[in-house]
């Protein structure tokens, strides 16, 4: 059963994103002027789940599946692989913050469990930074969250 520890974790990521996940089906239920408020309140937490994930294993899987595509540019000492991996963590960071401030729905709330995994990937820069300096807060909440839940 060790193996369920080091995929998990604490279990705080998965409380957090399982109560975010819950909460996002029955948010209908308040009222309409209250949902694009909501819907940032769910990313936030999903942001604090991933957080949460993001030095579990599920962050180490997303590591070594970049490395593998690193390899097929030329290994990690790539110029190109590390580009790519850059760009794209830009475009999700940018994605995200601009859909919850404009249009926060279900793909916002989405992506944003998913960011801090992608942020990890870069080894340098501010990207890198951003994921040091949101991270750690954001795990706290999270394993605040699952303990007030008794997980």
């Amino acid at each position: 059963m060790n193996w369920l520890g080091n995929l998990v974790g604490s279990g705080a990521g998965l409380v957090a994103a399982g109560i975010a996940w819950v909460l996002m089906k029955h948010y209908h239920h308040a009222p309409g002027k209250a949902h694009p408020w909501i819907r940032r309140a769910l990313a936030a937490l999903m942001y604090m789940a991933g957080s949460a994930l993001a030095v579990t294993a599920v962050g180490g899987w997303a590591g070594d599946a970049a490395g593998w595509i690193a390899s097929l540019f030329g290994g990690h000492g790539a110029a190109v692989a590390w580009v790519i991996i850059t760009i794209a963590a830009f475009l999700l960071l940018i994605g995200t913050i601009v859909g919850v401030a404009f249009a926060p729905d279900d793909a916002v709330i989405a992506s944003a469990l998913f960011l801090p995994v992608v942020l990890r990937l870069p080894v340098g820069g501010a990207l890198h930074q951003f994921y040091v300096a949101t991270t750690g807060p954001a795990q706290l909440a999270a394993a605040t969250v699952a303990h007030w839940l008794g997980g």
